[in-house]
């Protein structure tokens, strides 16, 4: 069983390098859809921001499902903010926090 949270956009947010605020937690995965055209694979990369540190992750556009990235968590730390690539065209349409799925059962969620 797992869970997720929505980040509640206001309208589409092209990546311009720009730093976006999460609902703070501990999570597993960021989903990303993507409005983008269709393109070869290319890799960039994404700045996670914790309460303990700043790393760095691989945003993976894949030709295969060019609309969606599923961009890791590793860090067993409080996630604040994520620095999106500079790629403008790529455009965020949506973005979910996947919850750990001990966490998602304690609370007893589901998707």
């Amino acid at each position: 069983m797992t869970r997720s949270v929505a980040l509640e956009l206001t309208e589409p947010l092209p990546c311009r390098g720009q730093l976006v605020d999460l609902p703070h937690g501990r999570y597993d995965w960021l989903r990303i859809d993507l409005s983008a055209p269709a393109q070869p694979e290319s890799a960039e990369t994404a700045w996670l921001y914790y309460e303990h540190g700043v790393d760095p992750e691989r945003f993976v556009v894949s030709a295969a499902e060019p609309d969606r990235v599923w961009l890791p968590v590793p860090r067993r730390d409080v996630l604040l903010a994520v620095r999106l690539p500079d790629r403008p065209e790529l455009v965020l349409s949506a973005m979910a926090m996947v919850v750990p799925q001990r966490a998602a059962e304690e609370v007893g969620a589901g998707t």
